[in-house]
């Protein structure tokens, strides 16, 4: 349950708050459970608040800072943290359906099991974040930051990143079914058990990647860079292959049922 006097503080404004806050350093702010629905918070300051449970659904907390916050199965569904800084907070099992966080920091943040369906990621810094088992159904994260972040296990059907550099990331088990990696480079990550189905990749860079026993049936992958890696097994079933880049890869029983190579560097 939230702290009143810190809630008679908060109903002042962001201004009165923020000043409070200045003055009172050691104090860990508790709004545990409060109904905060479509409040404006721009810049505020709830760096280290406890916020676990409370619903900010529709609330603006633009540029606001949220560093090492408890979000712990908090309600912010379509609000909005445009520019915010979120690094190291925790999001587990929160829900940020169709929340808008372009450009956020949430850099080695706790996001497992937290529901991202629809969510604007586009530019989002999620360095190193913890996203195991997360829902990013339909987000769009494109020119996202992803650099050793955790997808394990994470559904990611449907779900945008145009240009996504996937530097060291865990991808094992995720869900891309659906998902657009156009001009994604995924040659570093970790896709042991990961699901491409009717995934569109599109001029992505595969090189040295191990896709063994993946499955592409379906998947897009017309001039994508795919040398050198490591194509047993893989299941390529009607997958688009036009113009791709297969010299030095092992296709050692890889299923090429109705696959379009035409233009293929086979050699």
């Amino acid at each position: 349950m939230a702290n009143a006097e810190h809630l008679s503080i908060l109903a002042q404004g962001v201004d009165a708050w923020n000043e409070w806050r200045r003055q009172n350093t050691i104090v860990l702010p508790d709004l545990t459970g409060a109904n905060l629905i479509s409040l404006k918070l721009h810049r505020i300051d709830l760096s280290r608040t406890d916020l676990s449970r409370t619903d900010l659904s529709r609330a603006d907390l633009t540029s606001s800072f949220l560093s090492r916050a408890n979000l712990n199965k908090a309600v912010l569904r379509m609000a909005v943290f445009k520019g915010a800084v979120m690094n190291k907070a925790d999001f587990r099992s929160a829900n940020l359906r169709y929340a808008d966080l372009r450009r956020a920091n949430l850099s080695y943040s706790n996001l497992s099991r937290a529901d991202f369906c629809g969510a604007d990621l586009r530019g989002a810094d999620l360095c190193s974040a913890d996203l195991t088992s997360s829902i990013l159904s339909r987000a769009n994260l494109n020119k996202a930051v992803l650099g050793m972040a955790v997808f394990k296990g994470a559904e990611l059907n449907g779900a945008d990143f145009s240009g996504v550099n996937f530097f060291s990331v865990n991808l094992s088990g995720a869900n891309l079914s659906g998902a657009i990696l156009q001009a994604a480079n995924l040659s570093t990550a970790n896709l042991c058990g990961a699901n491409f189905i009717g995934a569109d990749l599109t001029n992505a860079d595969l090189t040295d990647a191990d896709l063994s026993i993946l499955n592409f049936r379906g998947a897009k992958l017309g001039a994508a860079n795919l040398s050198k890696a490591n194509l047993c097994g893989t299941n390529f079933t009607d997958a688009i292959l036009t113009g791709a880049d297969l010299r030095k890869t092992n296709l050692n029983e890889a299923h090429l049922f109705n696959v379009k190579l035409q233009g293929a560097l086979l050699r």
